[in-house]
């Protein structure tokens, strides 16, 4: 049996570079082929149960966690923390952040 499958789920996490929590919106499509008994071969290992019901969490969670990012990022333009003071620089500029931009300047 081919099941095709497209998901959409949101995991609440947390940027690596603010530290802010977030929802991370995962999307991903895949298909899975079940055999009906043990002795037909299948890549996957997958099989359809006696009773006829298929739990397709495990499979759903497994391609989630694929699309899952390492790195999680609250957006491309997060500025992070200060490097001397912890300050969310998404929020606000901290002193040592004038501070660079006046040296660089």
């Amino acid at each position: 049996m081919l099941f095709e499958g497209k998901f959409e789920a949101v995991a609440p996490t947390e940027c690596v570079r603010c530290l802010e929590p977030f929802d991370l919106q995962l999307n991903t499509e895949f298909d899975e082929v079940f055999a009906y008994n043990s002795g037909t071969f299948t890549e996957s290992g997958l099989y359809v149960p006696e009773d006829g019901n298929i739990d397709l969490s495990p499979v759903i969670r497994e391609y989630l966690l694929v699309e899952s990012p390492i790195k999680p990022i609250c957006t491309p333009d997060c500025q992070g923390l200060c490097i001397e003071c912890g300050e969310n620089l998404n929020l606000s500029t901290c002193e040592h952040q004038a501070r660079i931009t006046l040296d660089n300047a």
